[in-house]
């Protein structure tokens, strides 16, 4: 499914930070999940994927498509991708309602001009809840809104990707869980593949085909998640993640051990 070989170096001489990853996932995981500490690279592969970010070298594919390729100088534009993207700070744009924000992946100019787009519209702001929400603005919206509105976004534009950034972090704890399962169900419904980012067991248990552990700039390890270790409760799958990643004494180190234990 995805096939990523890339380096890019941030920052200044004095503070530089180098992602050198080689993520390679097969055609029949439909769902991975990106685990590890802060500032391991996570974040910086989806915008790579998405077009976000152009790495200094390497090649990027996508079911077989090449999206970047430096050898080749090809470097296929975000909005050519085809790959629906939900950020961690939610990114709606300030000057449209909630129903165009989420209409401006199917109409550019976040217009509802046709009576299929403000269907397809309604149908996902009712599937989140916040249908009620529609014409209201996003600096009026509580941070858990904004969540689901920008969900609602990435899944309207029918992309090949998803792309799934800290997605449920802001909703509360009933919330989440449902959305979750529903967001599941979608996904195995679809057959949309999607990458998803997280820090918390549960998304890990329901989410992860395959299971990507990044540590100091790159992946560590990919484990086929679901069939060797799946099923298992919450609490079973923090245990496995404690011992999952090198670092200290064979497990995780101990920023990641720290944002773990915190939503656990």
């Amino acid at each position: 499914m995805i096939d990523m070989n890339i380096r890019k170096r941030l920052g200044t001489a004095a503070n530089a930070f180098r992602l050198e990853l080689c993520l390679r996932l097969p055609d029949d995981c439909r769902c991975a999940v990106l685990f590890g500490p802060s500032g391991s690279g996570k974040t910086l592969t989806l915008r790579a994927l998405a077009g976000l970010l152009t790495p200094d070298e390497g090649h990027i594919s996508l079911m077989d498509c090449t999206l970047f390729d430096s050898s080749r100088g090809l470097n296929l534009p975000a909005r050519e991708r085809r790959i629906g993207y939900m950020f961690q700070d939610f990114a709606l744009f300030p000057h449209l309602d909630v129903a165009s924000n989420v209409a401006f992946g199917l109409e550019k100019t976040g217009v509802f001009r046709t009576s299929q787009v403000r269907r397809k519209v309604m149908e996902h702001l009712d599937f989140l809840g916040i249908a009620d929400l529609a014409a209201r603005m996003p600096a009026t919206l509580s941070g858990g809104q904004k969540q689901r509105v920008a969900l609602a976004r990435a899944l309207a534009a029918s992309p090949r990707l998803l792309l799934l950034d800290e997605p449920f972090s802001a909703l509360d704890p009933l919330l989440r869980g449902r959305v979750r399962q529903e967001l599941r169900g979608i996904l195995e419904t679809s057959g949309l593949p999607a990458l998803v980012i997280t820090h918390d067991p549960a998304d890990v248990e329901v989410f992860a085909d395959q299971l990507a552990v990044y540590e100091k700039g790159g992946v560590a390890k990919i484990l086929p998640f679901r069939e060797e270790y799946g099923g298992r409760p919450a609490a079973s799958v923090l245990e496995f993640l404690l011992g999952t990643v090198p670092g200290r004494a064979g497990g995780l180190s101990s920023p990641t051990i720290s944002s773990v234990r915190a939503v656990a």
